[in-house]
């Protein structure tokens, strides 16, 4: 068992022993059972300076990502992790990640839209 606080103590969303400035510090916690939920949940205020500004919108919160692993990375080597804008429809910012190994061979992406705010 990892000693900390909480199920994931280090982790850089929800991790408990993250210092302030460091982490996105979101605490979720189990919810009743509502008629077809079965999870958890969170208030949250996402800090500015982990908000991406491209093409003046501030894309502070994930509204869907979807993706497709191609082949497994082993996580002792290398990789690269890319990123680009497909679009930007009003206050959406639809963007790709891809993920290469150190062969430059793809292993996954995924895709999604970022819900912001024109500055």
């Amino acid at each position: 068992m990892i000693e900390g606080r909480g199920f994931h103590p280090i982790c850089f969303c929800c991790g408990a022993d993250v210092e302030n400035e460091a982490g996105l510090q979101v605490f979720s916690a189990p919810l009743e059972r509502i008629e077809g939920f079965d999870g958890v949940a969170a208030a949250w205020r996402p800090p500015a300076q982990f908000a991406y500004l491209a093409a003046g919108i501030r894309t502070g919160m994930l509204g869907r990502m979807t993706g497709r692993m191609i082949k497994k990375v082993p996580a002792d080597q290398d990789c690269v992790v890319i990123g680009w804008c497909l679009e930007v429809e009003r206050n959406k910012h639809f963007a790709v990640t891809a993920l290469l190994d150190a062969a430059g061979d793809l292993c996954g992406y995924s895709k999604q839209v970022w819900i912001g705010r024109r500055d």
